[in-house]
């Protein structure tokens, strides 16, 4: 099966990001990498399991921009050089996911917060679900096992009961997304990736000292935040293509 065939089909779609970013479409595919973002490791651990065709949410070259840096960056530079050496077919596959709704990255991450089942209100970008009320203390240690992290950053007080869970992707933690969802929605925690650090944390603050209904929040990290949502893709691929070999890094 050629690559060009898999990207035929309704899962994928080009866009202003989306799209080939290096390589030919028209080699035969012989196995798949999809995975959050194609670093080095990445591509390297590709090869070693005999796959030529990777899948990458975010941009190859340090930027949202998919070339942004080659002209200017010796290391983008050897980057790419790597992988036409190698002969590896790199397709971004940013905005068709998260443009579906429900939002396939926000879906992932939901699933695995277990929250899926309790999903009350589903906007283009950010899911609220209702859970049994909980301390902020305790629904952080449940957060971090949810996710397998040891450490996570979170803001408000231990005890504060939490009902109602708010969850953004990526990057999405900005003050534009979030100020009218914590005074227009009724929730006790946003849960996002990340966003501008004096932005949220500090609304937040100042909204807790001026309300009596506390707000808490817990940043997990941009790829934390999307990586089961492009394992929830990778899954759906293989759906598509049950013969095909399919794997995430």
């Amino acid at each position: 099966m050629k690559i060009l065939e898999i990207l035929e089909t309704d899962l994928f779609k080009q866009t202003d990001v989306d799209g080939l970013v290096e390589g030919n479409i028209d080699q035969e595919c012989q196995k798949v990498v999809v995975t959050f973002l194609a670093t080095m490791d990445i591509l390297k651990k590709s090869l070693q399991i005999g796959a030529n065709f990777i899948i990458s949410h975010e941009g190859i070259y340090y930027s949202h921009d998919n070339k942004k840096f080659l002209e200017n960056s010796k290391l983008a530079q050897e980057k790419q050089d790597y992988i036409k050496k190698h002969n590896l077919t790199i397709y971004r596959h940013h905005d068709m996911v998260h443009r579906i709704l429900p939002d396939t990255i926000t879906e992932g991450l939901v699933k695995q917060l277990d929250l899926a089942d309790r999903v009350i209100t589903q906007s283009s970008y950010y899911t609220i679900s209702e859970i049994s009320p909980t301390y902020l203390k305790e629904y952080v240690e449940k957060v971090k096992e949810f996710l397998e992290v040891s450490t996570i950053k979170h803001f408000g007080e231990d005890n504060q009961i939490i009902k109602k869970v708010c969850v953004l992707v990526g990057y999405r933690g900005s003050s534009d997304n979030l100020i009218p969802v914590i005074e227009n929605q009724d929730v006790d925690l946003i849960i996002y990736g990340e966003g501008p650090e004096w932005e949220i944390p500090y609304y937040i603050k100042d909204y807790n000292t001026l309300n009596s209904n506390k707000k808490s929040l817990v940043i997990i990290g941009h790829e934390v935040s999307e990586k089961y949502g492009m394992q929830m893709f990778m899954h759906n691929l293989k759906q598509k293509f049950p013969t095909l070999e399919v794997t995430y890094l």
